[in-house]
């Protein structure tokens, strides 16, 4: 069903892990996102499931899933330029297809702008189409809902029986005023007024009749001290992905942090890498580049923060000898993507860098043990910070170079131990003590 997914895939596996274990009649989910949560329920318990929400299209989808009657029809302003459209509103598959349809095209049919005009033009011309291949996604939908209520969340907790379930996700009890406007623009339907619930004091009297039950899941996007006791997960995709918090009086509890892997590059990949995003002021490698024995990206939930370079080169490998345990490989680059909001980015990709799947991946490479690192920095100040805290200073130069603002600047020798951390650990410990966001 052409419905967008607003609930994380994990963050619905905890939802129906939560739900399995409850001993309850019936299940009732407030301000539904596209039905996602109902799907959920329905999969993982054998209740009846209810779903309610004051937006047109959840409305439109759950009263059809549900087998209730859903009266719509287009705006007399809106009825002779989209008259195409009026043929699909009498039979409810047909007109939940065209709402769905509709959505992709609200803002441009709430405008009347020649700009916008061209997109209104190539829904009326792909209309047939794009119609019925909704309608054709319907009809292999075999989602049953037992009821749907057009209401908002305040409004429904007020009709709901004390041992019915609730489950809600509190980011999504404020609509998107922007989107109901568009539509309201296109359709006429029997939409309900309902507290938005933006004052904090109706929130918190919302929040504490949901908690006042038997079964309840509560999901926010912001940690609540007052409910710390009951936080059954928390849940975080992705390095930028929003983080979700989940409530529910009883329980496993979990944690989704994002997933940090490395993965090898050839050397093309690598230079492009480099030369979009290493420091400008950073002198390309030049002849060393050939000295390179592997090239590593690093990836968080699947998306690439930056990369790294390593030689195996005799000469390089053995410049701290005596101040770090043998045999020792080179750091020759390392670098994060950029622009970013994360200021120390560049840190957890060092700390890649350094982990134990980094060090086996090394050892790999040459069939060689590699106990240490080392790596030279050039900077203006007498310490690196991007490696300060993870490798130990053991050596000191300053050096005249046109590179440096004012002329001189210092030459770093870094170095210190390989595999001290897995990658979950070293991604764990740099969220706790240097991600801002």
């Amino acid at each position: 069903m052409a419905f967008t997914i607003a609930i994380t895939g994990e963050l619905r596996a905890i939802i129906a892990e939560l739900v399995s274990r409850w001993q309850c009649s019936d299940i009732v989910i407030p301000a539904s996102s596209d039905l996602i949560v109902e799907r959920v329920a329905r999969a993982a318990t054998t209740a009846r499931v209810h779903g309610a929400s004051s937006c047109l299209v959840p409305a439109a989808a759950g009263s059809y899933f549900a087998g209730l009657p859903f009266r719509i029809a287009l705006q007399p302003q809106a009825a002779e330029r989209l008259a195409y459209i009026a043929d699909a509103l009498g039979d409810p598959a047909s007109a939940l297809a065209a709402v769905l349809v509709v959505r992709q095209f609200a803002q441009a049919l709430a405008r009347e702008s020649f700009f916008y005009q061209r997109y209104v033009e190539a829904l009326r011309r792909q209309w047939p189409q794009l119609h019925a291949k909704a309608l054709a996604a319907l009809a292999a939908d075999d989602l049953k809902l037992n009821g749907f209520l057009i209401a908002g969340v305040a409004e429904l907790l007020n009709l709901l029986p004390p041992d019915f379930g609730v489950i809600t996700h509190a980011g999504l009890w404020r609509p998107d005023h922007v989107r109901e406007a568009q539509l309201a623009s296109v359709f006429d339907w029997d939409a309900v007024s309902f507290d938005p619930l933006a004052a904090a004091p109706a929130r918190e009297r919302t929040i504490a009749g949901i908690i006042d039950r038997e079964h309840w899941i509560l999901v926010t996007n912001e940690p609540r001290e007052d409910l710390a006791d009951v936080l059954r997960a928390q849940v975080q995709a992705s390095l930028r992905g929003v983080t979700h918090y989940v409530y529910a009086p009883d329980g496993p509890q979990r944690l989704v942090s994002p997933h940090q892997q490395l993965a090898l590059l050839p050397s093309a990949q690598f230079n492009d890498l480099r030369s979009q995003y290493l420091n400008a002021a950073i002198r390309p490698g030049g002849a060393k580049a050939s000295l390179a024995g592997q090239y590593v990206a690093v990836l968080v939930g699947g998306v690439i923060i930056g990369a790294y370079a390593l030689s195996f080169d005799p000469q390089l490998c053995t410049i701290a000898d005596g101040q770090v345990e043998p045999p020792s490989v080179y750091l020759l680059s390392d670098f994060a993507v950029g622009p970013t909001d994360e200021p120390r980015l560049s840190k957890l990709v060092v700390m890649a860098a350094l982990s134990r799947e980094a060090q086996l991946l090394a050892e790999r490479r040459l069939a060689q043990r590699w106990r240490s690192v080392v790596t030279t920095a050039f900077a203006k100040h007498p310490v690196s910070m991007k490696y300060r805290g993870l490798l130990n200073l053991i050596g000191r130069a300053q050096v005249e170079s046109a590179d440096f603002e004012g002329g001189t600047g210092y030459k770093l020798t870094y170095g210190g131990p390989l595999g001290r951390h897995t990658l979950a650990e070293s991604l764990a410990l740099w969220t706790l003590h240097h991600q801002r966001h």
